[in-house]
């Protein structure tokens, strides 16, 4: 039997002439011949009854010019391919080689990439090279800061019926990699393996802009192992990782250094992470604003909470110090992994002494004043209404020229039911007298019902 074409196509690629012949012999299909003018050649056999084949398959330089795949996406390059193999469909035999040089897809360059497999023995191998990815090619946000190429390198075997029992490597290298702007290198290749039912990551260091990440360690995919340790460690030269960000330098200056040290034990279905975080001799200065110097942060990640140990700064002369707790229960639920997730509130403590307010940005020259305030909140859900707190003014003192106020006792407001309330708040100044109490709401239309009683 001889099958024939002309002006063949598909993904409105033209493939030109088809030449086949194939004859049926008992129960053997044997296709001695098949010429696909745009470059395939292929012949080979196929038992019916027991289900043994035979195939040869090759195509040398076949190029691709206009090729379109769904949602008119171009493709293009030059394929070239081998492919042989005798076995049968219940133990399939089979050795193939695959490359494409300048792939092309929607005007994205991924390089030359080279595909080789082998089946044989009811197991598989694959070994594949991409050169040089442009980025631009990965289905990422279009709008995303990132720039370059990637060259990746993959190896794998394992039996078809038990991948949990492959193994593979991976090589990871950039190629004039840039994130807004900024090169990002690695401290030689990043190199992983999945070998025995665990992902390892033997090495993967990454730079940028004074900065750095380092992960090394295993996760395995048994959710019931606790065996697996992954690491990672980082330093951060804040004043030079600016730049990473798109827009702050614009309306922030930031500094000092970042340290970060994690720990994440489990498995990728269940992880119990640990991690602290210091930030020293730090500074935010937003443009416009006064900045908050000397800041002294520490933040660690443990039993299911993050704990705020210690946060100091200065800030328009006012020495503020934080602390708190953050549950991890807080954090909203159905996520991919599970990690343990400590009840209770969150909580938070501030103080801040001696704010000097002649010295906030943007005051006028006739203003001045002191206030130091105590701050202690809490609460069980990320929401208003759940937020219980209380602020204490142990100094409120302002003059605006001549016109001087001053608390006569210590000013509490407090936070509860989703609503603000003024408890205790009375000023006095030469000839005056003011005394405000009421409640403001804190959602919906913000209702107001404040008294103001004095002279």
């Amino acid at each position: 039997m001889t099958i024939a074409g002309s002006g063949l196509t598909a993904y409105s690629e033209s493939l030109g002439a088809l030449d086949a012949r194939a004859e049926l012999d008992g129960k053997q299909v044997r296709l001695s011949d098949l010429r696909l003018e745009k470059g395939l050649q292929a012949s080979g056999a196929y038992h019916l009854e027991s289900g043994a084949y035979t195939i040869e398959a090759q195509a040398a330089q076949m190029r691709i010019e206009r090729m379109e795949l769904p949602g008119r996406v171009p493709v293009r390059g030059t394929l070239t391919f081998a492919a042989s193999g005798a076995g049968t469909v219940s133990d399939p035999r089979l050795n193939a080689k695959l490359s494409v040089a300048g792939l092309t897809v929607q005007g994205a360059e991924y390089g030359a990439i080279e595909l080789a497999a082998v089946v044989a023995n009811r197991a598989a191998s694959i070994q594949m090279n991409a050169g040089a990815t442009d980025l631009r090619a990965l289905p990422l946000p279009a709008d995303l800061p990132l720039r370059g190429a990637i060259r990746a390198a993959l190896e794998g075997q394992g039996e078809l019926d038990n991948w949990r029992k492959a193994t593979a490597t991976l090589r990871v290298e950039p190629v004039g990699l840039e994130w807004n702007k900024q090169a990002v290198t690695t401290e030689g290749p990043i190199l992983a393996e999945f070998s025995s039912g665990t992902v390892q990551v033997k090495q993967a260091r990454v730079m940028a802009a004074g900065s750095s990440v380092a992960v090394t360690g295993s996760l395995p995919l048994d959710a019931k192992s606790t065996d697996g340790l992954l690491t990672v460690q980082g330093e951060v030269d804040l004043a030079r990782a600016a730049a990473l960000i798109p827009g702050w330098q614009d309306s922030l200056t930031v500094s000092g250094r970042v340290a970060m040290a994690a720990q994440v034990r489990g498995n990728l279905a269940k992880i119990d992470p640990t991690a602290t975080l210091s930030w020293r001799d730090g500074t935010i200065a937003p443009k416009g604003f006064n900045p908050v110097s000397e800041i002294q942060l520490e933040v660690q990640l443990k039993d299911g909470a993050l704990l705020l140990e210690r946060l100091e700064g200065t800030w328009a002369k006012a020495r503020i110090e934080a602390r708190g707790e953050f549950p991890l229960t807080l954090v909203p639920a159905g996520l991919p992994v599970e990690f343990p997730r400590k009840q209770g509130p969150a909580s938070l403590t501030l103080d801040a002494r001696g704010l000097d307010v002649s010295a906030i940005e943007g005051v006028p020259e006739n203003t001045s004043g002191t206030v130091s305030l105590h701050v202690e909140a809490e609460a069980a859900k990320g929401d208003l209404e759940s937020l219980k707190a209380r602020a204490t003014f142990e100094e409120l003192r302002v003059r605006v020229g001549e016109f001087a106020l001053e608390q006569t006792e210590k000013s509490t407001l407090t936070a509860a039911d989703g609503a603000a309330l003024i408890e205790s708040l009375s000023l006095a100044g030469p000839g005056t007298e003011l005394t405000l109490r009421g409640r403001v709401g804190l959602k919906g239309e913000y209702p107001v019902a404040v008294r103001a009683a004095g002279n």
